[in-house]
């Protein structure tokens, strides 16, 4: 009991808040209802049992005396003895089925309780695993694949059980209450009408739980890893034997295992997989999926290196194929991207939804803790995720040092920093000019590393690039490595490349010049096809809107309008109830008249709103709340036009409430509110004008955001043509 309250303390207060505030709730109002229903089955069942018995005595009297005549309970009058069997008879079935709606009380009551018991204990067990599981996670990767698999199986179990038992809990407590209705002699007006509301706010309460359980299913639905895409070709043993027989080296050194695959490309750093690989290598042929454990090599990058720093990178890489590392890139990167893609379904309502101030926040929380739940597990294990990150490269480090040496990884990471950048630049001058572009991007990088192009120490704070894991800083790297960045150093690492170097490591592949301008001549065919293909393409683009024009878009008001219907139904209910309940009513009715013709004002004042909305919503209707043309968007409820070439990002999204925004570049203005569209939200902080809780009329998501992409790209395709640009660059769909 003392270790799970310290474990309880050291938890994350607001967690727990959010876990058990809504549980807590329906364990309190289920054991008051437990306590209100504990007594009265036992009592209409006595009730019963009394009219049995009478039942029975009045017919032994029928059959002594059939004219008998005897009292009834509470009364001096005498009737004859079959009327008294047939009132007894209606009393005991009337009390047998008070007793039975008496039970089904108790049942219900019973159920509220355990169900918000049920729920609190689900989350503070989620909560317990979530924390034992990270944990052991820091213990060893071996430890945080088993544990996180553990939380991969049964986090869903407990989330989906989370919202059942809330909504179990909820239809409890509104049968319980609703039900004691059954037991009103003479119910009024105000009584029926109470039910009324009650059932009313319990079915969208219930429809509310069915739809975040859908939501859940399918923000936790199984994450399938796609294969990653690399721009590369597959070298095997006989094009490369000495790489080959260094790399059984390393791996024997290490104590690992050697790669299945290794690819050579010009576009990616160094890295290692075990996950599926798509290999696109010529445009014209098929991709290759590799499977097993594969070893990248970025061929210009090679060409930049020495041949101590070369064994030093790769012993480096294969470290990584430790068993644990294996396993951690198998198994553990899948299960974690998808409770982070899960966790950020879940929390997608944010600000537009609920609001942003600190009561917002806070009740989403507590009406949402399986939200709760998932966003506290997944903060929890990436902590985790980069502690075991930073260990695994210093590890990874240490195992490249000991094969080759300190210095050489030191100069090594600042060395593919900077030759990367060149690299990159390389890259982006075939795509653009491919006809220019020099037909081996190595040669083309060592003669630029030759000019001593580039800072090193600019390249101190940069971050590996790789397709699944994350990396420390180079300087840490190098401190951790017990290396001093000096002068020397960062001479090493800007050093023009030494003929003898080059040599050396162009040996280790039987043809390096075939294999690397086949590498370039892929990426140069790719991009001459793009180049031939994107006239074509612009001017597609460009003539995408001459039929459309310009294109008002009305809002849909099928939600607002049946929101209204409703809302104004239930006013008119109100008010007229309680004013015939006033007027026509029993006597409690007639002398609460005050109290009625109060709710009727108030329900009048409901209609009053409900006219007003229906004026505007008329107004509306005709009105566009969107204008596209070739140039841009206008609104009513904003300024000016927003350009389509101010446009950096279009989103178009109905997860939740309908929602679409449209990201600005930042040197472009923003628009100013008119204040005539209540849905329409200005972000100067995200430089975004959002339309929320709207989407055109006859268009669904998919097709309005085709037509948006539509006119932003006809408009970004028709600026490259008139100005002769090679590469447009178009919002992005978000």
């Amino acid at each position: 009991m003392r270790r799970l309250v310290r474990v309880v303390r050291g938890m994350e207060r607001s967690v727990l808040l959010a876990l058990l505030a809504l549980p807590v709730l329906f364990s309190g109002l289920g054991a008051w209802e437990v306590w209100r229903a504990a007594a009265t089955p036992a009592e209409y069942q006595a009730l019963a049992d009394q009219h049995w018995e009478r039942t029975a005595v009045l017919r032994d009297l029928e059959q002594h005396d059939a004219g008998a005549r005897v009292k009834l309970p509470g009364s001096s009058a005498l009737v004859p003895v079959r009327a008294a069997i047939a009132r007894s008879e209606q009393a005991r079935d009337a009390a047998e089925a008070d007793g039975s709606v008496a039970r089904a009380r108790e049942v219900a009551a019973w159920l509220t309780l355990v169900a918000g018991v049920a729920t609190g204990t689900i989350g503070l067990a989620g909560l317990l695993l979530v924390r034992r599981s990270a944990r052991r996670g820091m213990q060893s990767r071996s430890e945080l694949v088993a544990a996180f698999g553990r939380v991969s199986r049964l986090l869903p179990a407990a989330l989906g059980a989370q919202v059942v038992g809330a909504v179990l809990a909820l239809s409890g407590a509104v049968a319980f209450e609703v039900g004691g209705l059954w037991f009103v002699s003479n119910p009024d007006d105000r009584t029926v009408l109470l039910a009324i509301l009650v059932l009313i706010w319990a079915g969208l309460a219930l429809w509310g739980g069915i739809r975040t359980l859908r939501n859940l299913r399918r923000a936790l639905r199984a994450f399938q890893p796609a294969p990653l895409p690399v721009s590369a070709v597959p070298i095997t043993e006989t094009q490369a034997p000495s790489l080959f027989a260094l790399l059984h080296d390393l791996a024997w050194e290490q104590g690992s295992t050697p790669p299945e695959t290794v690819t050579a490309g010009a576009e990616d750093g160094f890295f290692v997989t075990a996950l599926p690989v798509l290999l696109h290598g010529a445009p014209d042929a098929a991709p290759i999926a590799t499977r097993g454990r594969v070893l990248h090599l970025p061929l210009p990058l090679v060409a930049a290196l020495d041949i101590t720093e070369l064994r030093t990178v790769l012993a480096h890489e294969l470290a990584h194929f430790s068993g644990e590392d294996t396993d951690y890139g198998l198994r553990f990167a899948p299960l974690f991207a998808g409770l982070g893609q899960g966790a950020a379904a879940m929390s997608l309502r944010g600000g537009d939804y609920w609001g942003t101030t600190l009561v917002d926040r806070v009740f989403e929380r507590a009406v949402h803790p399986h939200t709760a739940l998932a966003v506290h597990a997944f903060e929890q294990f990436s902590h985790v995720v980069a502690h075991w990150s930073r260990l695994r490269e210093l590890e990874a480090d240490r195992a490249g040092a000991a094969s080759g040496s300190p210095v050489a990884l030191a100069s090594s990471l600042l060395r593919v920093g900077l030759a990367s950048e060149l690299l990159k630049a390389a890259r982006i001058g075939l795509s653009e000019r491919p006809d220019d572009a020099p037909r081996d991007l190595a040669a083309a990088l060592v003669a630029c590393l030759r000019e001593g192009t580039g800072d090193p120490a600019a390249h101190l704070g940069d971050e590996a690039p790789h397709p699944t894991d994350s990396h420390p800083p180079t300087w840490q790297r190098i401190e951790a490595a017990g290396v001093v960045v000096d002068g020397a150093l960062l001479a090493r690492a800007a050093r023009p490349v030494d003929a003898a170097d080059l040599v050396a490591v162009q040996a280790l592949f039987l043809d390096w010049e075939t294999l690397s301008g086949t590498i370039t001549g892929h990426l140069r065919d790719r991009a001459l096809r793009g180049q031939e293909a994107h006239p074509a393409r612009l001017r597609e683009a460009a003539v995408a809107t001459e039929g459309l024009g310009e294109t008002a878009l009305h809002a849909s008001l099928l939600r607002p309008v049946l929101a209204l219907a409703l809302f104004g139904a239930f006013c008119l209910a109100v008010s007229a109830g309680c004013v015939l309940a006033a007027l026509y009513g029993g006597k409690q009715d007639r002398e609460a008249w005050r109290f009625l013709f109060g709710v009727a004002a108030v329900g009048a004042v409901g209609l009053g709103f409900l006219a007003l909305w229906s004026v505007r919503l008329w107004r509306g209707w005709g009105r566009p709340y969107l204008v596209l043309d070739e140039e841009g968007v206008r609104s009513p409820g904003f300024t000016g036009t927003v350009r389509w070439l101010d446009v950096s990002a279009i989103g178009v999204s109905s997860v939740q409430s309908p929602t679409t925004w449209f990201v600005l570049r930042p040197e472009a203005l923003l628009p100013r509110s008119t204040g005539l569209m209540w849905r329409l939200r200005i972000d100067e902080e995200q430089r975004a004008v959002q339309f929320m809780a709207v989407l055109p009329r006859g268009l669904d998501e998919a097709a309005f955001r085709a037509l948006l992409l539509r006119y932003a790209g006809a408009a970004h395709a028709q600026q490259a043509l008139d100005a002769d640009l090679p590469i447009p660059v178009p919002p992005s769909a978000g």
